[in-house]
C-alpha cells in the first residue's frame, strides 16, 4: 500500500494501529522504536558501501574501512543505533581522514542522489543494493549486520495477529 513516506512521519503512520498501516518491514535495533512498537525479526542485514560505479574500488567484491581512507563517507550520525554507531566509530577510529556527512534516519531516494552529487560513498544495507543505478553496493570485510523484521503497534488489530501467526508458523519451520 502506499504511503508518503518521510523522515518526519513514518513512525506516526505505524502508530496509526489498523488506520494507515499495521506493519512496517524495516532494519531495526532501535531501543526507541522497540519500546513503542513490537518487533517480529525476520532475520538480518549485512551493512555495506555504496561506491560510486566509476570509482575503482566498485572492482572489488568486499571493502574493509581501511578502503575508506581519504574517502567522503555519508553515514547516519546520530540516533540510538548500535550497530549504526558502532560503524561510525569504527570510520572515525580506523579512517581519521575520512569526510563524514549526516545521513537522515531513514534513506530514500534523495540520499542516494545527493550522495551521487557529491561523490560520496554511503553506509547502507545489502537489502538496497540495486536502489541505485549509480552504486555497487559492497559489503564490508567485517561482517557488521542489523537485524530487520516486522514493526507493529503494541496493541495490533485482530488481522495483524492472525498475519502474525502466519509469519511465525514460516519462520518456525
Amino acid at each position: 500500500m502506499p504511503f508518503e513516506e518521510n523522515h518526519s512521519n513514518i513512525l506516526n503512520t505505524l502508530n496509526s494501529n489498523g488506520i494507515k498501516l499495521d506493519f512496517i518491514v524495516s532494519p531495526c535495533d532501535s531501543p526507541n522504536w522497540t519500546e513503542n512498537f513490537n518487533f517480529l525479526k525476520l532475520g538480518d542485514y549485512k551493512f555495506c558501501i555504496a561506491v560510486p560505479i566509476n570509482h575503482p574500488l566498485a572492482k572489488k567484491e568486499t571493502i574493509s574501512f581501511e578502503d575508506l581512507l581519504g574517502e567522503k563517507v555519508t553515514t547516519i550520525t546520530t540516533g540510538d543505533s548500535k550497530q549504526n554507531q558502532d560503524i561510525l566509530n569504527k570510520i572515525k577510529t580506523i579512517c581519521k581522514d575520512v569526510e563524514i556527512y549526516d545521513a537522515p534516519f531513514f534513506y530514500d531516494i534523495n540520499v542516494f542522489n545527493k550522495c551521487e552529487e557529491t561523490g560520496s560513498f554511503l553506509v547502507t544495507l545489502e537489502c538496497w543494493k540495486d536502489v541505485h543505478p549509480a552504486f555497487k553496493t559492497i559489503p564490508l570485510t567485517s561482517g557488521e549486520t542489523i537485524p530487520y523484521g516486522i514493526l507493529y503497534d503494541k496493541e495490533p488489530t485482530q488481522d495483524a495477529i492472525k498475519f502474525l501467526e502466519i509469519i511465525k508458523k514460516v519462520i518456525a519451520k
